[in-house]
């Protein structure tokens, strides 16, 4: 039982050497992106208020209406009586 304390200790001890070494040996301001294995491809969209029922969304996925953005059809034909 001594023995297996003893290990687990070690081994405790030499991760928290190597860690310590790790992040010694990179120069400051060297950080690493969080998002390095991924290439952004959406832009940021602009939201869009229903003139319905006042629901925010993309504009990219509104209704465009005579009297407005909508967020379907059936706000659309109600909201402009057709």
């Amino acid at each position: 039982m001594k023995a297996l304390l003893f290990l687990l200790a070690l081994l405790a001890l030499i991760g928290l050497i190597r860690a310590s070494l790790s992040r010694r040996s990179k120069p400051p301001g060297t950080a690493t992106p969080v998002n390095s294995g991924r290439q952004r491809t959406e832009q940021p969209q602009r939201m869009v208020q229903c003139a319905h029922c006042g629901v925010h969304l993309p504009e990219s996925e509104a209704v465009t209406g005579r009297l407005g953005l909508y967020c379907s059809t059936e706000h659309r034909q109600a909201h402009e009586g057709a």
